[in-house]
């Protein structure tokens, strides 16, 4: 009995780490393009009411209807650098990817706001 309750203390901590990595893993980004990357990949865990192939403009426009916080003039600004960045041949932008990775973070720990009928940002 008493060694049930190790292994599932085991198994919990274990459990815990690897959310705790993935985390981590999402703030950890070098360029804006591995920003925009890690929010796609939280999108797709933490907001999966999000219809696929929006732009990124559409998906911001959504995520705040849906009471998602961020500061969003800040992030509009950082999509426009990172669009003249993907599409325009401008410089890779320096700036913006901490907001991005820190959106990443809180859609994937599922903090704010609420999706389409009342549904949690988060459904698991």
């Amino acid at each position: 009995m008493l060694l049930a309750v190790g292994d599932a203390a085991t198994l919990a901590l274990a459990v815990a780490g690897i959310l705790a990595l993935r985390e981590v893993r999402a703030r950890r980004v070098e360029t804006l393009a591995q920003a925009f990357g890690a929010l796609e990949r939280s999108i797709a865990v933490g907001a999966p009411w999000l219809p696929q192939g929006s732009t990124w403009g559409e998906t911001f426009e959504r995520l705040k209807g849906a009471g998602v916080e961020a500061d969003w003039s800040r992030m509009e600004k950082t999509l426009e650098a990172y669009e003249a960045f993907r599409f325009g041949g401008r410089p890779d932008p320096v700036e913006g990817k901490e907001e991005v990775a820190g959106l990443a973070t809180r859609i994937q720990r599922g903090v704010g706001g609420h999706g389409p009928k009342g549904k949690s940002v988060r459904t698991d």
